[in-house]
């Protein structure tokens, strides 16, 4: 199915059961979701996937395709994967370097059980409802707590800039 880089990836049965769940979501929850491991010489890593996120109708991000990488350490599912938005987008539960700052993957609240699914339906959760309790962009923050209507406005104009077409431009980027 997959070949996998041992030195630099998953374990080969750990690297099978992340394409299961990568699998698994698309098919039961992830309409429109794009997910392929990163190659690197010529091999696909299944440690890194870049990852097509929609944004779900009916919220601020409705039409966006958001590129997401995500990176599982060579202990998971010891510990959690990491998933960055690339470019960065402007929320308030996502750092400005594009990390996402979601309770399950904090190292301390993760659980070895927790699948990608689980992970992907938390995340679609907080890009439609933010979390007050884990802010990690104090401007997106502020706007979402203080002025609602320019957050509103802000979060329209980006989903509009990350749509099909810049994915499409910046998907072979890695």
């Amino acid at each position: 199915m997959f070949q996998v880089d041992q030195k630099k990836s998953l374990p080969d049965e750990v690297g099978r059961q992340v394409c299961e769940q990568f699998v698994a979501y698309k098919k039961k929850d992830g309409f429109n979701f794009i997910a392929n491991p990163v190659t690197k010489n010529g091999q696909e890593d299944l440690s890194e996937w870049v990852c097509g996120f929609p944004g779900r109708k009916g919220t601020l991000w409705e039409g966006a395709l958001l590129k997401l990488k995500v990176t599982f350490p060579s202990n998971y599912p010891v510990e959690p994967p990491a998933f960055i938005f690339d470019p960065p987008i402007p929320h308030p539960n996502v750092y400005p370097n594009g990390y996402v700052c979601l309770s399950m993957l904090d190292q301390t609240n993760w659980k070895q059980g927790t699948t990608v699914s689980q992970l992907f339906k938390a995340l679609d959760k907080i890009m439609a409802h933010p979390d007050r309790e884990n802010p990690a962009n104090a401007v997106a923050f502020f706007e979402f707590c203080e002025r609602p209507e320019k957050y509103n406005e802000r979060m329209r104009k980006a989903a509009k800039k990350f749509n099909f077409v810049q994915f499409a431009k910046t998907y072979n980027t890695g």
